[in-house]
């Protein structure tokens, strides 16, 4: 970005091998902005400053209350960009050109940005303070946000994908994987929400495939199997969680796949009800529940390193962690066991925190598709035969 940029405490990186120092000048700005931090909370999140660090994230990761949390902690001010699905997700980054600092994102697609050269690496002491805190899978080296053998990211919250019941009503034990959405007795009854591509993974998988391999004709078979019977037994289909949230709270279905923990959080929140994000179990030895991980990383053309490092940093700050895990777009278990340990009764009970080990215990996390494509090309050629 032209024009200078707010400085921050100096942070030790692998390039640099020693605390990077600050002039004069731009230890005065970052003083300066650290000093206005409460005046500028006053304000709309986001429009504190005029210039500030570029922040790419998802839906959800610009909460008002994260943002104002993240400006007080970092003493920065941040203009966010949403970054959207993988696709374009990948292009903004890839046009980011000093515009997006630092970037909170799905796991896979920082492993893609990293393959592209779009995430820088990560070092120092406060990385490896924050690494030791996280979930004890979680902790760096964690190998899907490795690049060259360097960690390019800190996980910052996760989450599963599984039906989504009201356990009020229905027996989890009747939903130990995806098979009943096959079953007639629910035929137009099950809500599938076709945003985002978890409910095609989620076929995948039930067909045996891994939808995170190289795909072959015998695989393409299974999936058009599965594909056919899941049309067959006509359900909802939904392209918002909204309408899907209304159709289990006005009891006109009694699951939803393609969805999770993120989504039954929200909607357990919202209403008090006991929906919950079922796990499944492993079939022909292929595990069914999906983990996704959202991560922030650098971007490697940031003209600001050291304050997008600090804002980083401040994202696991217990104030701004506990802000983004329980945004009320979509609340989800933070990755820090320290900023987990302060959550109420009623916030473990809206992230499900008794079924966390179990999620992990059945998990597989999300990684690139090696042709989303030929996925996409399935489902549409199958559900156009379905009409």
């Amino acid at each position: 970005m032209p024009g200078s940029r707010p400085a921050a405490v100096p942070i030790e990186t692998p390039q640099a091998g020693a605390t990077a120092r600050l002039d004069r000048r731009r230890w005065l700005v970052g003083a300066l902005a650290s000093a206005l931090a409460p005046l500028l909370l006053r304000r709309t999140p986001c429009a504190a400053a005029a210039e500030s660090l570029g922040y790419g994230c998802g839906p959800g990761c610009d909460d008002p209350a994260a943002l104002a949390a993240l400006e007080q902690v970092s003493g920065l001010g941040f203009t966010v960009e949403r970054l959207g699905a993988d696709d374009k997700a990948l292009a903004a980054l890839g046009r980011a050109d000093g515009g997006i600092d630092f970037f909170l994102a799905d796991s896979s697609l920082i492993e893609q940005a990293a393959a592209r050269g779009l995430a820088g690496p990560l070092g120092g002491a406060a990385v490896e303070r924050v690494g030791a805190a996280l979930r004890a899978p979680l902790r760096p080296p964690f190998a899907p946000l490795l690049h060259d053998g360097l960690t390019i990211a800190l996980p910052v919250r996760w989450g599963w994908i599984g039906p989504v019941i009201d356990a009020g009503k229905a027996d989890p034990a009747g939903w130990p994987d995806y098979r009943p959405m096959f079953d007639p007795k629910l035929q137009g009854r099950v809500g599938a929400l076709t945003a985002g591509p978890w409910l095609l993974f989620a076929l995948c998988q039930h067909a045996g495939i891994d939808p995170f391999a190289p795909l072959d004709e015998d695989g393409a078979t299974e999936i058009r199997r599965v594909l056919r019977a899941f049309f067959k037994n006509r359900p909802v289909l939904i392209d918002k969680s909204e309408a899907a949230a209304k159709g289990l709270v006005d009891g006109s279905l009694d699951a939803v796949i393609g969805a999770g923990s993120q989504f039954a959080a929200r909607v357990r929140r919202a209403t008090g009800a006991d929906w919950r994000a079922l796990a499944p179990e492993p079939r022909d030895g292929l595990k069914q529940t999906l983990l996704w991980i959202e991560a922030a990383a650098i971007h490697a053309a940031s003209d600001a390193p050291d304050a997008a490092m600090a804002a980083l940093i401040a994202l696991f700050d217990p104030a701004v962690g506990r802000a983004l895990s329980l945004a009320e777009t979509g609340p989800a278990p933070s990755a820090s066991d320290a900023i987990a340990a302060g959550y109420s009764d009623a916030e473990r009970g809206w992230l499900q925190f008794a079924d966390c080990d179990s999620a992990w215990e059945r998990g597989r996390l999300r990684r690139p598709v090696p042709d989303p494509a030929a996925l996409r090309a399935l489902w549409e050629t199958e559900r156009k035969n379905a009409s």
